[in-house]
């Protein structure tokens, strides 16, 4: 995967909804930041969207890319497991939790897998109020989601070297999650779990190890997605580009709209009603 031009212009995850504190904020860790892999900053892995997950057929995304003075079409698209409903904004929230806790339980790189939790730990993450058996199918189906996704692409994954190396054609595709064993299920060493358990896929974890990624403050991307999932998803994606410490960031609303990703809308008044919102986000309201 690249990243794009600098200069260019009941269903579970339903159901287990976004939950917030008395005070208005996510009830889940404290202020921290979290290492987000530079590809999922800068290409839509997962739906912001709850409806019509079981029959979403993915999402594609093009960019052009100039690395070694040579130009790049890119063509990347993530896909659903047939048996499994697209990645959503809970599959999403799980992916993030799962990450906090492993570098905050690991500290720096590099990283190992793999991520074990509890459903009652990663309830509480979510900030849900309770962790029934009920939360804890959805918050399955969730992962089982996130496995079953496929990313296709015409380059190999982009990764840390390639900012100044030629990126290599070829067409492949890539899982986010080697595998996971959820509690009392067998392990690969042929023991029975006792908790959770989640592996990065191989490339995934070393790009985070190699350091190509981007720092999301937890708590505010809680809140930001609490107020608005356009608005956590403008964070990741801003905060990538604006990395580059280009003097201005240009980018034209289809674009921006594939890499969101949201419904792209005719209309100069629809577009206001549909961006406004996570624009709007009171900004001190994360850092009492």
């Amino acid at each position: 995967m690249t990243e794009p031009p600098t200069n260019s212009q009941p269903n579970p995850q339903t159901s287990l909804g976004d939950v917030k504190s008395p005070g208005g904020r996510s009830a889940a860790t404290p202020a921290e930041i979290v290492r987000m892999e530079a590809n999922f900053l800068q290409f839509p892995f997962f739906s912001l969207d709850t409806h019509d997950l079981k029959s979403h057929t993915g999402v594609t995304c093009t960019a052009t890319r100039f690395i070694c003075s040579e130009r790049h079409e890119v063509t990347v698209r993530i896909s659903r497991n047939s048996d499994c409903s697209f990645p959503g904004p809970l599959s999403r929230r799980i992916h993030f939790a799962l990450l906090s806790k492993m570098q905050q339980e690991q500290g720096f790189p590099p990283f190992r897998n793999p991520i074990k939790w509890s459903w009652y730990d990663l309830a509480k993450r979510l900030g849900l109020k309770s962790c029934s058996g009920r939360s804890i199918q959805q918050m399955k189906e969730a992962i089982e989601a996130t496995h079953g996704a496929l990313i296709r692409t015409r380059y190999s994954l982009q990764h840390s070297e390639q900012q100044t190396n030629p990126l290599r054609k070829q067409s492949s595709a890539w899982h986010l999650y080697e595998r996971y064993v959820f509690i009392d299920d067998t392990l690969p060493d042929g023991q029975i779990a006792d908790t959770n358990h989640l592996w990065l896929s191989d490339w995934y974890l070393a790009n985070l190890n190699s350091q190509y990624c981007g720092p999301i403050n937890y708590e505010l991307w809680q809140f930001l997605n609490n107020e608005s999932r356009i608005a956590s998803r403008l964070y990741e994606y801003l905060t990538w580009n604006f990395s580059k410490r280009i003097p201005v960031f240009r980018i034209s609303y289809q674009k921006l709209a594939q890499f969101l990703p949201v419904k792209p809308l005719l209309h100069l008044s629809q577009i206001r009603q549909q961006l406004e919102p996570a624009l709007v986000c009171p900004p001190a309201a994360a850092t009492d």
